[in-house]
């Protein structure tokens, strides 16, 4: 577990170059596609190498591949959901107070709010993303942080990290708290695939929004209205009841002793 540990101290600042080295090549066409593929290229050579180096573990439990209950998919399916409402109007509170450079604002209302390229947008942001993230920071992170420190301090020190390598602070209080959940679901279930199941489905909710087009002030158009909208109350209001229900049944199933 020290190697382990050892080993990401090396392995973030390496994949943040790595990754930075991507994006300068693609800077000037800011393609979304362009700068997942660089983190998903930064992220599987840093990990395979670090694996191979460091790591004496065979790598279903290096990276917590284990079996789990299907009965917790429905309730984490809720809590993502409730999580990713209330989040949302977190995010249009935050951007009040930092206003978002016209820019990104721009970059983040083609990504999330058209259906250009929807296809390329769900791979890359469905399937890439969340394998790749959850393998690295809840996989290998989270797994030596766990040899070190307390649970909770582990949870929230690798959920630091994996908001800090979003770089971009109108996405890193989304990234802690789901780092946060997705952290405690690793805890309590032993498997990395209810992670990678969470963050996949918290990534495609904007494309089910934009294809569905449902229309909720604040929610499926923020960034094409002004930064000082607001969701309604009765939205966060949901929210927050489906987070509160989620973990209520998560926490049943899961102190069941033969699970």
């Amino acid at each position: 577990m020290r190697i382990m540990f050892t080993s990401f101290i090396v392995f973030i600042p390496t994949t943040l170059l790595i990754g930075l080295m991507f994006s300068l090549i693609n800077i000037r066409s800011i393609s979304y596609l362009s700068t997942h593929i660089s983190s998903v290229i930064a992220d599987l050579i840093v990990m395979f190498y670090f694996y191979k180096r460091f790591i004496r573990l065979p790598i279903t439990e290096a990276f917590f591949l284990n079996r789990f209950t299907t009965r917790i998919l429905i309730p984490i399916l809720v809590t993502t959901l409730g999580l990713s409402i209330i989040l949302s109007d977190i995010d249009n509170l935050f951007r009040l107070i930092l206003p978002m450079p016209k820019f990104i604002q721009d970059f983040f209302l083609q990504y999330f709010y058209t259906r250009q390229n929807m296809i390329i947008k769900i791979i890359a942001s469905v399937i890439f993303a969340p394998i790749t993230e959850e393998l690295m920071f809840r996989g290998m992170i989270l797994h030596g942080f766990l040899g070190r420190y307390r649970q909770i301090n582990a949870i929230i020190l690798s959920s630091l990290l994996f908001a800090v390598l979003h770089v971009l602070p109108w996405q890193m209080i989304g990234a802690f708290v789901f780092g946060c959940f997705s952290g405690w679901i690793l805890t309590k279930t032993h498997s990395l695939y209810p992670c990678i199941i969470a963050h996949a489905f918290a990534n495609l909710i904007p494309r089910i929004v934009i294809l569905s087009k449902i229309e909720i002030p604040g929610f499926s158009s923020t960034y094409a209205i002004p930064q000082n909208v607001f969701q309604p109350l009765w939205f966060d209001i949901c929210g927050i009841l489906l987070v509160i229900l989620g973990i209520m049944i998560l926490r049943r199933i899961l102190s069941n002793k033969d699970i």
